[in-house]
């Protein structure tokens, strides 16, 4: 596999070109493309391992990254986690879960983000669903990419770090 930043790149640019186009609901007429990327995004967040990889542009992707299997499984859950974003924001996902300034409510609760960051597997993968789903569909994809496939303590302290405001810098 290809190294972090180059795994956000690749995968934001794959995003960009495959599912952005689903959501282009300013214009009246349907863009060319926009039915194709709804059904890519079903695909992506239906989709179950082994089966996943069965998709043209899925493979595609896998090919551009340079998955191979140890990581495969982790690839499948990047899959449904991408079928949930319908728009790219700036900042971190744990950013838009935080509390916004002069609110005294957060998109998230603490609890909630403490039990997305300390679950493994499947249920990692279910609650950052929720997550991206909690933030309206919208985060970092290209963080958001190289976080879940090289996901470790040290990101999980920056999620932390981001949910909570006090910033780290670095990525790995």
């Amino acid at each position: 596999m290809i190294g972090y930043d180059e795994v956000g790149e690749i995968v934001q640019a794959w995003w960009k070109k495959e599912l952005s186009p689903a959501v282009q609901e300013e214009e009246k007429e349907r863009k060319r493309g926009q039915t194709e990327a709804r059904a890519l995004g079903a695909k992506l967040r239906y989709g179950q391992y082994p089966a996943i990889l069965f998709v043209a542009e899925v493979q595609d992707l896998r090919r551009n990254l340079e998955i191979t299997e140890p990581h495969i499984i982790r690839f499948s859950q990047l899959l449904n986690v991408l079928g949930e974003i319908r728009r790219y924001d700036g900042k971190s996902l744990p950013r838009l879960l935080r509390r916004e300034e002069g609110s005294d409510k957060q998109s998230m609760s603490e609890g909630r983000f403490e039990q997305l960051i300390t679950s493994d597997g499947e249920e990692f993968i279910r609650n950052l669903r929720r997550a991206v789903s909690i933030s309206n569909n919208k985060c970092n994809i290209k963080t958001l990419s190289s976080d879940i496939m090289y996901w470790n303590d040290d990101i999980r302290a920056r999620w932390y770090c981001d949910y909570f405001g006090s910033g780290v810098s670095g990525k790995k």
